[in-house]
């Protein structure tokens, strides 16, 4: 489901193809300087138009402020944003992970309880004896989780999980220029999809124009999915819409 402000709305959807498990690196880490070459695409710069680093992205502006435009003032915003997020898709990795593991763990414990005590001798426990086995049992339950947790990576685990359904998926309202959202697409580790939406089409135009200029045309397709997965809904009547994707 997408926003709708007023108008049409333009967006452009950001979307990671399905793959196979450890065959993706880590996202690098973040930093809100730069010590790339300038247009590292070499795309060129147009007239009236400035080039601007921010993190791992090089985004063309015009110079014209009365146009889409380079808020440097937000430079510190968006860092902290980048690492934020980073942050929760690590914790959110890691939930994942216990609510999987607890499940599992819980059923092969019970199982062993059946086994060792036999089913008998539980129905016929009084309520005491039944309370004291069951917090007996969830708290060896939780050391038994915890244990399994030792040695786990969660930073890989975090990492890969951009090329599966257990990916994040980002909405970002108001992108203008999208400098954000490609921050975030390059910058923050699990990111499946994001939505990159704004009311002007200008902005999505140059948004698509610097996707490009980071080197990620390859990443654009329509929209039909390539992974197999159901295709994307079909824009509006007035929006601007294109798929990018790994």
């Amino acid at each position: 489901m997408h926003l709708r402000l007023g108008g049409a709305t333009a967006r452009l959807r950001l979307r990671r193809a399905l793959v196979p498990p450890r065959s993706r690196p880590a996202p690098a880490a973040m930093s809100s300087s730069s010590s790339r070459p300038a247009d590292p695409a070499g795309v060129g710069v147009p007239e009236g138009h400035q080039l601007v680093t921010e993190g791992q992205v090089t985004m063309v502006y015009p110079r014209d402020e009365n146009s889409v435009f380079y808020n440097p003032v937000q430079v510190q915003n968006r860092d902290l944003s980048v690492l934020m997020i980073g942050v929760h898709a690590r914790m959110r990795a890691e939930r994942r992970w216990s609510r999987a593991k607890r499940k599992e763990l819980r059923r092969a414990m019970l199982q062993a309880q059946r086994d060792e005590v036999g089913e008998d001798e539980l129905k016929n426990e009084g309520k005491e004896q039944r309370k004291a086995r069951a917090a007996r049992f969830e708290r060896d339950l939780t050391d038994a989780v915890n244990e399994a947790r030792e040695g786990v990576d969660f930073d890989g685990m975090t990492a890969e999980s951009a090329g599966t359904d257990d990916g994040m998926t980002i909405f970002e309202a108001l992108a203008a220029s999208g400098l954000r959202s490609l921050r975030y697409w390059k910058e923050v580790p699990g990111v499946r999809a994001i939505v990159v939406n704004d009311l002007d089409p200008v902005a999505v135009e140059m948004c698509r124009e610097n996707v490009v200029r980071n080197g990620l045309e390859g990443a654009l397709a329509g929209q039909q999915r390539q992974d197999g997965g159901p295709p994307v809904p079909e824009a509006e009547d007035g929006d601007a819409s294109d798929v990018m994707k790994r």
